[in-house]
């Protein structure tokens, strides 16, 4: 297993430049940190000053800092390599002291019309239009929301929170015709199945549930065979849209689908959602519980079937790639912040979107043929942790929300 040095930026370091471009200053200078481990950092300091109206860096002896885009950065320190990029737009709130933090994010994009759904501490989640004016307030739950999910029309809102509780939310009028309760430990992430008759929650109580939406039904209910009550963490839905064709009672669209859940032994289960037969496991390959999973499967725009792959974060700062047609073991994996929780994952793009818990967020670029996890950037994000992502414009942007009000367009 390879591991990843961090590398952190002063967060206002564009401001800098700036004021001596603007000719505010005649120099001034920003730190870039190397931080091999969560106890070691090393310090460099990259001076910016105007040289016959050139703007020039100098990072000292051997050392170099350059800008390589409009909002991308590189620099070169003694044997380090690393780069940087700032947000495209930032829409962050100046959040007072005590405020909720941003937990979840989903975006609704179709014919014209943008829709932002974001979930906070507070247990409240707000509803924005595409100039970003808040349409909706959504109040009833009483814990933090853990995600949110909009129904394909885009008129709903899926929430679930830790108060063990999913609820139905009417984007229009705001109300709040279905709560989902049944689970007996905090709901930790969620998913809409097809058209959104059914939707599906993983729960600290080991379980994920199969509801219907329109009987507010718990219809399934999926465990570990071997360990019914291992908590789970994260959770991702694969397969393809179905016709009615083979539905049951009360089940819409589960045929060619698997759910997958992260569980908090380290064990990603794997269950069919037609048939619920466990279909696999993969180890505990990294003695650490799993905190969050993505996959590449919802992005591919390839004519060609490309690979499934499977990312999986650990507590202990562990990221893999599993492949699962090769199960036993995982393909790839680099030692991110060691001992620090892989908290987030979101893939893009080709680009693997990643938060650590000591407020380090980057992108990885991901080889599809070869398999591996490559050449991070690491996101400037006004030291705040990123909590969680979503795609915009057709998969050529991101959108981020996290601690202290973070709202920001990578």
């Amino acid at each position: 297993m390879s591991p990843l040095i961090n590398y952190n930026i002063q967060p206002d370091f564009v401001d800098c430049i700036r004021d001596v471009q603007n000719g505010v200053l005649a120099e001034d200078s920003f730190y870039v940190n190397v931080e091999p481990s969560a106890y070691e950092v090393d310090e460099f300091r990259v001076k910016v000053k105007l040289q016959e109206e050139v703007l020039v860096f100098d990072a000292g002896t051997g050392n170099s800092f350059k800008q390589t885009g409009r909002r991308t950065f590189e620099a070169r320190l003694g044997s380090h390599h690393c780069k940087f990029q700032t947000a495209h737009d930032n829409y962050s709130s100046a959040a007072e002291l005590g405020s909720p933090d941003f937990t979840s994010v989903d975006v609704f994009q179709k014919d014209g019309t943008c829709l932002y759904a974001i979930g906070n501490t507070a247990g409240e989640v707000s509803v924005h239009d595409s100039q970003r004016e808040q349409i909706q307030i959504l109040k009833g739950h009483k814990a933090e929301i853990t995600d949110v999910k909009f129904f394909p029309s885009g008129q709903v809102v899926l929430s679930s929170s830790m108060d063990m509780q999913l609820k139905v939310w009417s984007v229009l009028d705001g109300s709040n015709p279905r709560t989902l309760k049944g689970h007996k430990g905090s709901i930790t992430t969620s998913a809409i199945v097809d058209r959104g008759r059914n939707v599906l929650s993983g729960s600290k109580d080991g379980t994920v549930k199969l509801w219907e939406c329109g009987s507010g039904e718990a219809i399934h209910t999926f465990a570990r065979s071997s360990n019914r009550t291992d908590a789970i963490n994260a959770m991702v839905l694969l397969g393809h849209a179905t016709t009615a064709s083979d539905d049951k009672h009360l089940e819409f669209g589960t045929t060619g689908k698997i759910v997958l859940a992260g569980h908090e032994s380290g064990t990603i289960s794997c269950h069919d959602l037609y048939s619920k037969e466990q279909l696999l496991e993969l180890p505990n390959q990294f003695m650490s519980a799993c905190w969050s999973l993505t996959s590449n499967s919802q992005c591919s725009t390839s004519s060609t079937e490309s690979p499934l792959f499977l990312y999986a974060g650990y507590a202990n700062g562990v990221l893999a790639q599993w492949d699962l047609r090769m199960p036993s073991k995982a393909i790839d994996s680099i030692c991110w912040n060691q001992g620090s929780p892989v908290t987030a994952l979101h893939f893009q793009s080709q680009r693997l979107f990643a938060s650590s818990d000591l407020d380090s967020s980057a992108a990885f670029h991901v080889d599809l043929d070869s398999g591996t996890i490559q050449n991070p950037t690491f996101l400037v994000s006004q030291e705040t942790k990123i909590s969680a992502y979503a795609p915009l414009d057709d998969q050529q942007r991101t959108l981020a929300v996290g601690s202290g009000g973070l709202c920001a367009v990578y």
